[in-house]
């Protein structure tokens, strides 16, 4: 983060105490002083004495003024923008930014194809959360595309199977309304909804965070679950995929995850480390 040593001083005590005092309190403190008395008292008492005007009416007039023109310059200038460039430049920091080491009750995740012999980001985000049986997850929101739905669907096979040998209950949520089990219901089965995206509406966004928006929805009235309880995954989308999740996900009881992996010369992945990202404010839509 770049900042201005000389900013930090006055506005800071902790930084530099001295300069705080002797600039940020008495020094602009006495600049104030005289201008206001030189603008309002002096200059109001000439102008009442030379032209017959109300010292009192001069000096609202003069802070009309001024506070309008500051007003102008803060909201229809680029003067904030300016002196932001000028006083010093935030870079923004990810500080929120840690391994995922839990597991969730609810994963919203991208489907896509897989390279050979290697699984999809979708496929380690699952069995991560899944753990054999012995991880939290009880229901998984896939969001998939025509063109990833026979290999989602190879793998869902797969998946079942493993859940068959731990004991486990697994059903598949494709092309119904059906409404999953509450969480007081679920038990230890795994539940797997398979929504569909057509590839007309891959590259839109808002489109995409419309589309968490309604399973989140439809997750916490179904389940009875809190937002906190699931986890959204933006790996393996598309650029705009992404964009939109992370919009859907802006609210800070709304946790995202990504997948970071190391490759060789070849491109082939070597290791791989879920993220859990947690992001601390809120974004507003801007009426049009």
């Amino acid at each position: 983060m770049q900042r201005n040593p000389l900013l930090e001083a006055i506005a800071d005590p902790s930084k530099n105490f001295l300069a705080f005092l002797l600039i940020g309190i008495f020094g602009l403190g006495i600049i104030s002083n005289g201008l206001s008395n030189l603008l309002l008292e002096t200059v109001g008492d000439s102008v009442q004495k030379n032209f017959g005007v109300s010292k009192i009416l001069f000096q609202f007039a003069v802070i009309g003024l001024i506070g309008g023109a500051i007003g102008f310059a803060v909201y229809f200038t680029s003067l904030t923008r300016k002196l932001r460039s000028l006083l010093g430049r935030e870079a923004i920091e990810i500080t929120n930014v840690v391994p995922l080491t839990e597991t969730f009750f609810g994963l919203i995740t991208i489907a896509s194809l897989a390279q050979p012999g290697q699984l999809t980001p979708a496929e380690i985000a699952i069995k991560h959360h899944w753990r054999n049986g012995n991880g939290k997850l009880r229901y998984c929101w896939l969001i998939c595309t025509p063109d990833a739905l026979n290999a989602t669907q190879q793998f869902l096979r797969t998946l079942e199977r493993e859940c068959i040998q731990q004991k486990q209950q697994f059903y598949i949520y494709h092309n119904t309304e059906q409404a999953m089990p509450p969480a007081t219901q679920v038990g230890t089965s795994l539940h797997v909804r398979i929504v569909d995206l057509a590839p007309e509406l891959i590259n839109d966004p808002n489109h995409i965070r419309q589309l968490i928006d309604n399973i989140y929805a439809q997750a916490t009235e179904q389940t009875g679950l809190s937002p906190i309880d699931f986890i959204a995954d933006y790996t393996g989308g598309t650029k705009s995929m992404t964009a939109g999740m992370v919009l859907a996900c802006s609210k800070p009881e709304r946790k995202l995850q990504y997948l970071v992996s190391d490759r060789d010369r070849r491109g082939k992945i070597m290791d791989s480390q879920l993220m859990k990202v947690t992001l601390s404010y809120r974004i507003k839509a801007i009426k049009s």
